[in-house]
């Protein structure tokens, strides 16, 4: 049975839990930025209403440092 980390990163989904594991420190870094999101839309209202509108726009992303290129991640709807 996997045990599933407060970061939402299964254990034998990403091998070794440290800083040499690539895949492990994506999958901690992703769900960051999903939590830092609904965070976000959680403690503001205001920034909520305004997303719901369609006025502004809450936008989560990755930059590889490889590449320099950057990912945008899905957003769930308001």
């Amino acid at each position: 049975m996997a045990v599933r980390r407060r970061s939402g990163a299964r254990s034998e989904d990403q091998g070794e839990r440290s800083a040499k594991n690539y895949a492990f420190v994506d999958a901690v870094a992703r769900k960051n930025v999903e939590l830092t999101m609904a965070e976000i839309r959680s403690r503001s209202a205001v920034i909520a209403a305004l997303e719901t509108k369609g006025a502004v726009k809450i936008a989560g992303a990755m930059y590889n440092l490889e590449s320099a290129a950057v990912e945008f991640l899905p957003s769930p709807k308001p």
